[in-house]
């Protein structure tokens, strides 16, 4: 008959250092995702973007940074 064992507290930091996620892949996947969006927008590279470039659909967001609102309720 199996039972459940507690896992101690070295034994989670090491299955975390094991199994962690692949941090660097994903910043580097993201990375590469905002190029593409940065020539679809046409711009050259990343750094052409400007604040004109962002809209958000929530209210707050749009209040506190002045970025432009393409929600249904008007500000």
């Amino acid at each position: 008959m199996a039972g459940i064992r507690a896992i101690g507290r070295s034994e989670r930091g090491e299955h975390f250092l094991r199994h962690r996620p692949p941090v660097p892949h994903y910043f580097k996947a993201t990375v590469e995702w905002m190029k593409i969006l940065a020539c679809v927008c046409g711009h050259a590279s990343l750094n052409q973007f400007c604040a004109a470039d962002l809209t958000t659909w929530k209210r707050d967001i749009a209040y506190f940074t002045g970025i432009n609102y393409a929600g249904v309720v008007p500000l």
